[in-house]
């Protein structure tokens, strides 16, 4: 009788587990349940077999039919599968139990609290298999997701806390990540209680989470780099919950220490993403350990009493916080792109410098930091006015304490002359917090609970004006005796500087309009320029941007031509034979040093002064996406319906435009990431006036028709051209090179060669700093007008001009690129940083030309003395690391980036100063770009699986090809257009089977056949004749090439068929 039941039992245990997830009906689950529950039961089973069927069978119902675990609960199965716990008498019978309560206590945690489960569990933990118990450790995680505990619970939980303390020191990550997370939301749930909060402290859990973010940023990682975000987490919120025993003993563990650690981590990898959600957890716990520097802050008076208390009683544990952490915070904002992280990392400065003013060891602190120039990049080039808020507090209280120390180098960074200059309101883009579409207010950045923000009815902690007064305030109270002392602070040696470069400037201009050659006197000029560059004291970032310095330099460089808005043709090769010399002249400069250290170079002095004025003026921002998809009717460029963002358009004609007939009143849909040029196509067959002739000749034709022949051709009134496809188009299609038409937004010409989407945010970039495509965005309606183009001439370098050999003369005398004015000063920044790029790579060839001159001039008489060194500086050393990692952060969204639709300022920046980026950003730019629109991966977010939806720009295009002709068969595939725009997959004439491994097998016999003998395409190939291992080559039928593949020199008139067909 017993065999017959287990074999039923068996049979049931099969089904259930074989149905798939919501197969099983909610009937069926609803009476299963109960005779479950009574089998399951202890005392009324004969056989131990007999409850093991039954509880395995329950764990099978809740994964066939999850909202079965009702039923379940509802027949107490809770206390039934707790009976075999409490003292074990079958093993395989608890191990069941517990996989079963994983199931139920995922939807029923509370009744499993209450039921006493948490203690079972950790009772008998350590007799249990590793996968038994990892299932009991996330059976606790998961009941401890209830809200709020009982009161009567909380002895249960309170117990337990040890056991999973102790856990954190197995070896199996599993069981340690779930046991930290049991603890995480155990101190979430009664962080509201700073005695309980204290009593879970005692059991060493800070001590165990400490060592693990010690580990955090080393070489070999014990846990996940989410569960490392986690911890810190759960470090935050012990202090948040005003234990004062959890500041006291992180100081006394020196957690500064490991913080700085992956602060410095963050700040030197190249893919900063995976930091990313960390360093958001560190800025805040370091901002929560350290007490409010107001009464406005956060923590309730009690508690920011006492942890002023800590830092007074223990003054060390705030030096050794503040040592570890300011230099990498202040390294940090002068590097990072993100706005939350630079803000938090402000507002810890602020505090550390406001708790050391009342230290002795502050001057110590301060001694190493370059906090003058760090205040002054923010003062002066920063508009947010919550960072010029906390930069000013920082000043005052310095100033204050230490005005004998830091008022020269206030001085001398320019923080007296910017502070002077925010003293107008209109000066600063404060009065009230600009209205935007996302929370841009940094005042709820890093608030206690993450609850409160703008969208929540509250408002910017600033009031209006508090920039200026707070500015005002400063400069009436420290710095009016300053101020009188030179011009609104201004340094003698700024003032010198500007001097000699307005001097240097006049000449410049002066022997352009007279046509005189005055190259001595400049180069006099030049040279004191760069001794004063060079000087024995250094010039600051502030002195180096306001003397005019890179002005002058790129005037004398191009023989003042670059601020010339058109240069004559005729003047051009006269022109560039002045800047040959002039580059010659410069490169002697920045290239001569009498140290044989790099950095004491002239060009590397004067690259790192350019790359900090860079960092410090360069406002590209990131682009956000904030786009919800949804299907609109995209009437441009194809008239159907879309998932893609689209913008609503209305197109006008511009004001006195004869030559175009005017378009539909109707704004239309046109999609985001279509180009200028595509819009242009679809537009000039519907303004141009050929188009206008021919619809009154047709109308004109349609009413001396017959009435009975009318409705062959008749067209509705109401229709318009937006509902007619281009194929019905009678007048000729444009070519793509041809410009017809001119669009303008906003009385800004968009360039052609963007797409609408690149082009509204290169115009809102003009406006404003902050951009993020938010729901304005793509709501506004945009009016666009369109005139006639006309043929623009532009300048044109001759190529064979003995004088042009150098890469930046187009940037000297040519148009920017349209992100980018002419008199922006970064981008004159950029071209200097472009010569001394070319000057760099140049410079054994310019060390090799002075010592040929000198032997020709008889001044060098010993061929040793011809030996040439260059000294060149390190190409990473122009790598841009803010730049880099804005370019990092902005590839990661993915739905622009796929689009090829990157803004049009990064596009530009690759293109024009690829330089600035490192080799990785490079690389990673072209694999993404290289297609225009190109395959990405992105996560669904409605699937909780973490399935991957593989989203596709290009199309598929399969070609058969013939093994026995594969390279005319190739040739025949790279003639085909179709290949130019699709994916390339190959298939074999009479073989089956289809593509990637037929496709990559393709490409290699491609490649092999290219290197056999006859082609004549390399050296080796022309030489088989004359060569002595020609036989060797001749056996194996391919070219041998030790040193690698060269082409043949092959004369304009020597032609072989093969090898005009492979070129």
């Amino acid at each position: 009788m017993v065999s017959v039941l287990d074999r039923g039992y068996i049979r049931l245990c099969d089904d259930l587990s074989l149905r798939p997830e919501g197969s099983l009906s909610r009937t069926t689950s609803e009476s299963l349940a109960p005779p479950l529950v009574v089998l399951a039961r202890q005392e009324s089973s004969h056989s131990p077999d007999v409850m093991l069927f039954a509880i395995r069978a329950i764990t099978y119902l809740c994964e066939a039919h999850p909202r079965s675990s009702r039923f379940l609960v509802e027949n107490d199965v809770v206390s039934v599968l707790c009976a075999p716990l409490m003292a074990i008498e079958y093993l395989d019978v608890a191990e069941e139990c517990i996989q079963a309560l994983e199931k139920i206590s995922l939807d029923h945690s509370l009744e499993c609290l209450q039921a006493g489960v948490i203690g079972y569990i950790l009772n008998f933990l350590d007799f249990f298999s590793s996968c038994v118990q990892r299932s009991g450790i996330s059976t606790i995680e998961n009941i401890c997701l209830v809200d709020d505990f009982p009161s009567d619970c909380w002895t249960q939980v309170r117990e337990a806390v040890p056991v999973l303390c102790n856990l954190l020191n197995y070896e199996d990550q599993k069981l340690v990540e779930h046991a930290a997370s049991s603890l995480m939301r155990i101190v979430s749930n009664v962080r509201k209680s700073s005695e309980m909060v204290d009593e879970i402290c005692k059991h060493g859990l800070i001590h165990q989470v400490v060592r693990f973010i010690a580990s955090s940023s080393g070489t070999k990682t014990i846990l996940s780099q989410s569960m490392y975000t986690d911890l810190i987490w759960l470090l935050s919120q012990l202090v948040c919950s005003g234990s004062i025993t959890a500041s006291n003993t992180l100081f006394e563990l020196n957690v500064s220490c490991a913080l700085k650690d992956i602060l410095c981590s963050y700040e030197q990898s190249q893919n900063k993403q995976p930091y990313s959600q960390m360093i958001h957890e560190v800025i805040d716990l370091l901002n929560v350990l350290l007490p409010p520097v107001s009464n406005e802050g956060e923590d309730d008076k009690e508690i920011s009493e006492s942890k002023e208390r800590i830092i007074a009683h223990q003054p060390g544990l705030l030096r050794q916080f503040g040592a570890d952490v300011l230099p990498v915070l202040v390294q940090l904002v002068n590097s990072c792109a993100d706005l939350d992280v630079c803000y938090g990392c402000l507002s810890v400065i602020d505090k550390i410098v406001v708790h050391f003013s009342r230290s002795v060891v502050l001057v110590d602190l301060l001694k190493g930091t370059p906090l003058a120039s760090f205040l002054a990049g923010i003062i002066s080039w920063n508009k947010d006015p919550h960072f010029l808020m906390l930069a000013l507090r920082i000043v005052e209280t310095v100033i204050q304490k230490l005005p004998a120390v830091f008022l020269d180098s206030f001085m001398k960074e320019g923080i007296v002359y910017a502070i002077n200059a925010l003293v107008t309101p209109m000066q600063t883009s404060n009065g009230k917090m600009a209205e935007n579409d996302e929370n841009t207010c940094l005042c709820y950045t890093y608030s206690r609970n993450n609850q409160t923000s703008p969208s929540d009815g509250e408002t910017c902690m600033l009031e209006e004006n508090s920039v200026p007064t707070l500015a005002k305030h400063i400069t009436d109270k420290y710095f009016n005796t300053a101020t009188q002392c030179s011009e609104f602070g201004l340094t003698k040696v700024l003032q010198k500087l500007r001097n000699l470069c307005a001097i240097l400037s006049d000449m410049v201009n002066l022997s352009t309009k007279n046509n005189s050659c005055e190259e001595e006197s400049l180069t006099l000029i030049l040279g004191q320029i760069m001794e004063e560059l060079n000087g024995e004291e250094p010039l600051s970032n502030f002195e180096f941007i306001q003397s005019g310095l890179v002005t002058s330099l790129v005037d004398y460089l191009s023989n003042g031509c670059y601020r010339t808005k058109k240069v004559d043709p005729c003047d051009l090769p006269s022109h560039l034979d002045v800047v040959q010399k002039r580059f010659e002249v410069f490169s002697r400069f920045c290239l001569s040093s009498t140290s044989h250290h790099q950095k004491d170079m002239p060009l590397a002095i004067l690259m790192e002064k350019l790359q900090r004025a860079a960092s410090s003026l360069e406002t590209f921002p990131v682009i956000s996406h904030a786009f919800e998809p949804e299907e609109n009717y995209a009437t441009i460029p194809s008239g159907r319906p879309t998932t893609h963002p689209c913008l609503e358009v209305c197109f006008t004609k511009v004001e006195g435009e004869a030559a175009l007939c005017d378009y539909s009143s109707d704004a239309v849909h046109v999609e985001a990431f279509t180009s200028i040029e595509a819009i242009e196509r679809y537009m000039w067959p519907e303004v141009s006036t050929s188009r206008s002739k021919h619809d009154e000749e047709l109308a004109t034709e349609s009413k001396e028709q017959p009435e009975s022949s009318a409705p062959e051709v008749s067209v509705s009134a109401s229709t318009s051209g937006l509902e007619c496809s281009l194929g019905e188009h009678l007048t000729p299609s444009i070519e793509s090179d041809i410009q017809q038409l001119i669009f303008y937004l906003d009385g800004e010409q968009l360039d052609r060669s963007l797409t609408l989407y690149q082009a509204v945010l290169q115009l809102e970039m003009k406006k404003e700093n902050d951009l993020v495509d938010g729901p304005s965005f793509w709501d506004r309606q945009y009016k666009i007008a369109y005139g006639k183009a006309t043929e623009q001439k532009e300048i044109h370098i001759p190529m064979d001009h003995p004088r042009n050999n150098l890469c930046i003369s187009s940037m000297l005398f040519g148009e920017p690129p349209s992100s980018f004015e002419k008199s922006s000063p970064i981008y004159e920044i950029l071209i200097l940083l472009k010569i001394l790029e070319v000057v760099n790579k140049a410079a054994s060839h310019v060390a090799s030309h002075e010592r040929s001159n000198a032997s020709a001039d008889g001044q060098n008489n010993s061929l040793d003395n011809m030996l040439v060194t260059g000294c060149r500086v390190p190409q990473t050393e122009f790598v841009s690391i803010k730049l880099t990692e804005k370019l990092e952060q902005q590839m990661q969204e993915s739905l622009i980036v796929s689009a090829g639709s990157m803004p049009s300022w990064w596009m530009q920046l690759m293109e024009a100063f690829p330089f600035l980026f490192s080799f990785e950003a490079r690389s990673k730019y072209f694999q993404r770009t290289s297609h225009g629109s190109f395959e990405v991966q992105a996560h669904s977010e409605d699937n909780s699986n973490g399935r991957q939806l593989h989203i596709s720009g290009l199309a598929r295009k399969k070609f058969k090809v013939c093994r026995s002709r594969i390279l005319e068969s190739a040739a025949e595939i790279m003639s085909s257009r179709k290949c130019h725009e699709a994916i390339l997959e190959v298939e074999y004439s009479e073989e089956v089977g289809t593509g990637l491994g037929p496709t990559m097998e393709f490409f290699t016999l491609v490649s092999q056949e290219f290197q056999k003998v006859g082609l004549g395409m390399w050296r080796e190939d022309h030489g088989l004749l004359t060569s002595g291992d020609s036989l060797e080559v001749e056996n194996s039928g391919f070219v041998m090439a030790p040193w690698g593949l060269f082409l043949a020199v092959v004369s304009c008139i020597e032609s072989t068929s093969k090898r005009d067909t492979v070129f």
